[in-house]
């Protein structure tokens, strides 16, 4: 009886401080991301894009806006301002619409990047990057942003990248 009582005192004992990790602190934030779905150039200089907000949390977070820079193919294209102004649920994403025009020198620069050459052949992939931060409402909080990825051209679709 005196084995069995010592057993489970030990066994308690380990237990305790294990269990007491286990409720009610919260997981830390995983920082949500911006990333460039969709990429057009328009005749017109003009970058349409389909940007995809993901919220990789367990919680909803209410979106305000996108506040950064975009490069395309190491060039410097143009600030980035996208009002969002809604919810993304936990472990969610949804897609937002932006359009930016680059100045003269930068929309020459991109052109050259993302067009076919006089060859014909247009590029492979197109690298980006998204720098900045997103602003998000609820909770209230300015979140760093620095993502980069690549775009490939859509076979058939000329000046369309995803």
């Amino acid at each position: 009886m005196l084995r069995l009582r010592v057993l489970m005192g030990v066994a308690i004992a380990t237990l305790l401080p294990l269990m007491a990790g286990c409720g009610g602190r919260e997981r830390p934030l995983t920082p949500p991301v911006a990333t460039v779905q969709k990429l057009v150039l328009a005749d017109d200089g003009h970058l349409s894009m389909q940007l995809r907000v993901q919220n990789f949390g367990p919680k909803p977070v209410g979106f305000g806006s996108i506040d950064a820079r975009l490069e395309l193919a190491g060039t410097k294209a143009g600030p980035l301002a996208v009002k969002i102004g809604f919810e993304i649920p936990g472990r969610s994403a949804d897609v937002v619409e932006a359009t930016l025009t680059p100045d003269a020198t930068a929309l020459a620069a991109i052109r050259k990047s993302l067009l076919p050459g006089p060859d014909g052949r247009a590029p492979v992939q197109v690298e980006y990057r998204i720098v900045g931060a997103l602003m998000l409402e609820k909770p209230a909080q300015r979140v760093a942003l620095d993502r980069a990825g690549t775009l490939s051209p859509v076979p058939g679709v000329p000046n369309e990248f995803r």
